[in-house]
């Protein structure tokens, strides 16, 4: 009798261990948060809210007799608005409305913003297992790199709180496009900085039959909701739904427990990112970078930031009114003209850019003023821009002024967003600003980190310079292939092969036109075709200086994951590298 009671206390505690794993802070409670929005950007588009989802995943957990500790699922909506006084052109304050819709304007909306960062750390009410980071679908769907850009920042805070942050892959009321939701939630999880993994509830509403894909005002639907909730639950504890008390829909729960189990295994992209939205890299691997603009001031100092970063780069920037020009920039309004012009028979791309507010309130509005501000026709946000040029493509591109400007007053302390020198100005950007304008607008061009290699800095002007140029790349990189790492600040992995197999390598990925192969599902497949010699960690800022990149033929190309590029140094060095993406 006591073999069996010591059996059955043995298999109790396992149990209880196996079903309570999910409480990763071990605090006796299972804190899970969700993120989503009830408004989306664009007035014809639906929302994303994370309430329903909420209330069902709550009941799932309450009633699963084999979760012994507390359960606690809160919501979280990114949607929120705040009349700003705002200072224009140094002449006028002007009472304006701001809307939150985007990750990465809730990450730095200022209002309650200490707070709200320490509620997704874990430092609030609540010390959270689990973050569900949910989002405006018309975003994800039409910019999905600055979508991307918003989880990153989302999961490392969450991540840094001790919490696993994972990523809800949403889906459309017109469901013929899940499948580009598919692609851009698995590319931004895969390409994440920290650990991220997706939940497939966009799949898992594709696979249910027509009779459970109701209809309603609001989004997700009752059955999508519940979807929501089975498929988080599933992600969790590897077991359906259906195996709490509370029953809604087995069928649903079954088919979503089903989902996330398949989707572990197959391929969910191919190919190199090929969207075009007005984030998209422009791929111009010429040497010489022919410009245009409208003469004002502001383009005047983002000139200024040019012509230093393609001197890093050791390039060349050229003006000319006569086509082929590379590109155009300018502003987004205040009058008809100096603005960006896109005419795809003058210029290759057309940058354009949302005007700074003013000293009087900039430090804080142009953080009000990433998403929206008014309404839907007002372009002096960065997200404004973006809306309008979704009908200007394929060659408009978004300068997010304000997106940089705000990570820079995160990330670079003492740093002077207005002109300082040699006397104040309350109106024209500092030369930091410039210089991170310019190396964003640079790397969106040429896909090219131009201070790779760079000397560590000396000084404190020094360091915010290459501080300022990590904000304008990295940012760059992010928006372009949905990643939050990136070859010039990020250690990365080089395999060097031998010479003769080399060729055939071309990990999952970018499939290599050139040989006809590609697509190798692991590393290790990679490794066995390449035979490599080595694989070694690049350390961050090498002091070599980069001449140039060449691909397998010779021709000078720009950085790539998933192929293999010659690197020729300054020092008459020549590394071949391939970077696994």
């Amino acid at each position: 009798m006591k073999r069996l009671l010591l059996l059955f206390s043995i298999l109790t505690s396992i149990l209880s261990a196996q079903t309570n794993i999910a409480d990763i802070n071990g605090d006796g409670t299972l804190n899970i948060l969700v993120l989503g929005t009830t408004e989306s950007i664009h007035s014809s588009s639906e929302e994303f809210s994370p309430y329903q989802i909420t209330i069902e995943l709550q009941n799932i957990l309450a009633a699963d007799t084999n979760i012994t500790i507390g359960v606690n699922v809160v919501a979280e909506d990114i949607y929120r608005t705040k009349n700003v006084i705002t200072g224009i052109a140094n002449q006028m304050a002007l009472s304006l409305d701001y809307y939150c819709h985007s990750l990465v304007q809730y990450y730095y909306w200022p209002e309650d913003r200490k707070e709200r960062m320490n509620n997704l750390t874990g430092d609030s009410i609540f010390d959270w297992d689990y973050v569900i980071i949910g989002s405006d679908p018309y975003i994800i769907s039409n910019m999905p790199g600055f979508y991307s850009l918003g989880v990153n920042k989302i999961a490392k805070k969450v991540t840094d709180g001790g919490a696993i942050p994972l990523l809800l892959m949403s889906w459309p009321k017109d469901s013929t496009f899940v499948v580009h939701f598919e692609e851009f939630t698995y590319r931004t999880a895969e390409g994440a900085k920290v650990p991220l993994e997706n939940i497939p509830a966009g799949l898992a509403w594709n696979s249910l039959p027509s009779n459970k894909k109701d209809i309603a005002s609001y989004h997700p639907t009752p059955n999508g909701a519940y979807l929501s909730a089975a498929s988080i639950y599933a992600h969790i504890f590897n077991r359906s739904a259906s195996s709490s008390q509370y029953i809604y829909d087995n069928l649903i729960a079954d088919i979503a427990e089903s989902t996330v189990v398949n989707a572990t295994s197959p391929v969910h992209y191919t190919g190199c990112r090929s969207f075009i939205s007005p984030f998209k890299s422009c791929e111009i691997i010429d040497s010489m970078l022919i410009y245009n603009h409208g003469g004002t001031s502001t383009e005047q100092g983002i000139l200024n930031g040019l012509n230093w970063v393609v001197a890093e780069a050791q390039k060349t920037l050229q003006y000319s009114a006569i086509p082929p020009i590379h590109f155009n920039y300018g502003r987004s309004s205040m009058g008809t003209t100096h603005l960006y012009v896109a005419d795809s028979t003058q210029f290759d791309f057309s940058f354009g850019y949302p005007l700074q507010d003013d000293l009087s309130t900039g430090l804080v509005s142009m953080q009000y003023g990433i998403d929206q501000r008014v309404n839907e026709n007002d372009v002096e946000t960065d997200l404004g821009v973006a809306l309008r040029m979704v009908n200007q493509l394929p060659t408009a591109r978004n300068v997010p002024l304000r997106t940089l400007i705000s990570q820079m007053l995160e990330e670079i302390p003492g740093v002077d967003i207005f002109r300082t020198f040699p006397v104040l100005d309350p109106w024209h950007l500092s030369t930091d600003v410039n210089k991170a304008i310019a190396s964003y607008m640079y790397t969106m061009l040429t896909s090219d980190c131009a201070l790779e290699g760079a000397l560590q800095p000396t000084d404190s002007v020094e360091w915010r310079t290459l501080m300022s140029h990590r904000v304008g790349y990295t940012t760059a990189w992010n928006v372009m292939h949905m990643q939050g790492k990136n070859p010039c600040y990020d250690s990365i992995i080089t395999i060097n092969c031998n010479i003769v197999q080399s060729w055939d390598c071309s990990i999952s990925g970018c499939y290599d036109p050139l040989t006809g192969h590609g697509l190798f599902s692991s590393l290790t497949s990679c490794q066995n075709t390449c035979n490599p010699v080595y694989i070694s960690d690049i350390a961050i800022l090498e002091t070599r200086k980069l001449v140039k990149i060449i691909d397998v033929l010779g021709r000078e190309t720009f950085p790539k994951n998933n192929e293999i590029l010659f690197y020729i140094y300054k020092d008459g060095t020549i590394e071949k590298k391939y970077i696994i993406e």
